[in-house]
């Protein structure tokens, strides 16, 4: 169960930026398939480990805001650089990969536990709620982030799922990877 709940906080994390891009993400943006994932889990890999030691570039990766990374001018003229040396001239591209690969993987680690994951997200909302040193704006927004967490894992395409599914080690390899400077990886 232990395990369980600390995949749930992970799946969480993740999910807190998932909907930024969400119509950019489906409609347009570069192909989702093996090579890209590929192509974008290196850069965030190149990109994590040249911002490792800058406590924003690292926040701008680590939340897929790429915007914030690109305009803060310490890191931006490095930021373009590197996307543009891993291929992407539009750094949205990389962003919706990313963002369409971590939606996926987080559904496909919860496959088949929804109403585990379900009760769970009560069970925190209801801590939350019963917990006095927690403000109603801190519970408002806990809640609205849980429920788009729940939102992504339920529109979680079963073809972006199937394409992540060989990759899930190269995934997985990536987060572990970075996880210690970016813990929503």
């Amino acid at each position: 169960m232990h395990a369980l709940l600390a995949n749930i906080t992970k799946i969480l994390m993740i999910f807190l930026f998932l909907f930024t891009q969400q119509a950019y993400a489906e409609n347009s943006g570069p192909e989702f398939n093996a090579a890209n994932i590929q192509q974008a889990l290196r850069t965030l890999d190149t990109l994590a480990s040249h911002f490792k030691n800058s406590p924003a570039a690292a926040n701008a990766i680590n939340s897929n805001d790429i915007t914030s990374l690109i305009n803060n001018p310490q890191n931006q003229a490095q930021a373009i650089t590197l996307l543009k040396q891993n291929g992407y001239n539009n750094p949205q591209d990389w962003s919706v990969i990313i963002q369409r690969t971590l939606a996926a993987y987080g559904a496909y680690q919860l496959k088949g536990q929804q109403k585990t994951v379900d009760a769970q997200m009560q069970n925190i909302l209801q801590q939350m709620q019963q917990n006095p040193a927690v403000t109603a704006e801190q519970r408002t927004q806990m809640q609205a982030t849980l429920q788009n967490a729940q939102q992504a894992l339920a529109n979680a395409s079963d073809a972006d799922i199937k394409t992540i599914t060989p990759l899930i080690k190269d995934i997985e390899t990536t987060m572990a990877k970075h996880s210690d400077y970016l813990p929503g990886l």
